[in-house]
C-alpha cells in the first residue's frame, strides 16, 4: 500500500475508534478533551505520532463508574482508551466466573486493571507492567482501588532476573526490542506471581507481554495447571520465532485448556481449563 493511502486509512481508523469511544466517557468535558487530544495528534504525513508525557488528559469513564482516569497527551494511550473500553477483548470468559483473583500480564497505564476491578469488585489484582513510566501511570489509575490492585513494575519472563527491552511506542515495548533507547527491567515468572498475588488457584490470567507469550506458556508446566481462564494476544511481528494463534491453541491445548479464538480480536486466543 503506498505510503499516503496508509496514512490516510490510519487517520480514518484513529477517528472511527474516537467515534466508538465517546459512548464510553462519562461527561461532555471529557468527550472534549478526548476528540481535542485525537485532532491534535493527528497527522496527515506520518504513521507514528510520539506521545506527549508532559501532559496529562483526564477522563472520566462510564464503565469505571464515573472515575478519573489519566492517559498522557498523543494517540497511544487514547488508542488503549479505546482498546479497553470499545474493543473490550481483554474481559474473561463467562466460564471464569466467580472472578476473585486476577493476574493482568501486560498491565500497560492500568485500564484493564480498572475495569477488571470495577467489573469484579471481590477480586483481588496483580498487574504487571514492563515500563517503569507506564507502570506509575498505572498506579495512579488504579489508586482509587486499594489493597485490592496490586501494579508491579517488570517483565513478565520465563525465568527470573532483568530483561532488556525497547520499542518505539508506550503501547508496544517488548523484550528484546531494538527500536529506541534501550531500558532494563527486573523480570519475574507467572508462577512467582501467582505467589504474590497470595493464590493457590487463578480464575483469570491476562496476558498481552508483546511477543514474551510464546517463551513464557513454553515455561506453563510450572504454573498453568493453577489458572481456570486465560486470555492470551498473541504477537508473531514481535516473537523471537514466528508464533501465531494456531501455535498459542496448541501450547495451551497440551496443557488441558479448550480454546477458541477470541471474537472481538483476531489475534487473541481464549482458553478453558477443562
Amino acid at each position: 500500500m503506498p505510503p499516503l493511502l496508509r496514512i490516510f486509512r490510519l487517520n480514518w481508523l484513529r477517528w472511527r475508534a474516537a467515534r466508538r469511544t465517546l459512548p464510553h466517557l462519562a461527561d461532555a468535558a471529557s468527550r472534549r478533551a478526548f476528540l481535542r487530544h485525537v485532532r491534535r495528534h493527528s497527522s496527515w504525513t506520518r504513521l507514528a505520532v510520539p506521545t506527549d508525557p508532559s501532559t496529562l488528559v483526564a477522563l472520566r469513564i462510564t464503565d469505571l463508574n464515573g472515575e478519573t482516569v489519566w492517559c498522557r497527551s498523543g494517540l497511544a494511550d487514547l488508542g488503549v482508551v479505546y482498546d479497553t473500553f470499545a474493543g473490550r477483548y481483554h474481559l474473561p470468559p463467562g466460564e471464569a466466573r466467580p472472578v476473585r483473583t486476577i493476574l493482568d500480564l501486560g498491565a500497560n497505564i492500568g485500564l484493564t486493571a480498572a475495569h477488571l476491578a470495577t467489573l469484579f469488585p471481590e477480586a483481588r489484582i496483580l498487574a504487571v507492567e514492563l515500563d517503569r513510566d507506564n507502570c506509575e501511570l498505572a498506579r495512579r489509575n488504579t489508586a482509587c482501588f486499594g489493597a485490592r490492585v496490586e501494579v508491579l513494575h517488570g517483565a513478565v519472563w520465563s525465568e527470573s532476573g532483568e530483561v532488556r527491552y525497547g520499542g518505539l511506542r508506550e503501547s508496544g515495548y517488548a523484550i528484546g526490542e531494538t527500536g529506541g533507547r534501550e531500558r532494563r527491567a527486573p523480570a519475574f515468572t507467572v508462577e512467582q506471581l501467582i505467589e504474590r498475588l497470595g493464590a493457590e488457584e487463578v480464575d483469570y490470567v491476562k496476558m498481552d507481554i508483546e511477543g514474551a507469550e510464546r517463551e513464557v506458556l513454553a515455561a506453563g508446566a510450572a504454573w498453568l495447571g493453577r489458572v481456570r481462564t486465560i486470555k492470551v494476544e498473541v504477537h508473531p511481528d514481535k516473537a523471537s520465532f514466528l508464533y501465531r494463534v494456531g501455535d498459542c491453541i496448541e501450547e495451551l491445548r497440551r496443557h488441558g485448556f479448550a480454546c477458541r479464538p477470541e471474537a472481538r480480536h483476531h489475534a487473541c486466543v481464549t482458553a478453558v481449563r477443562r
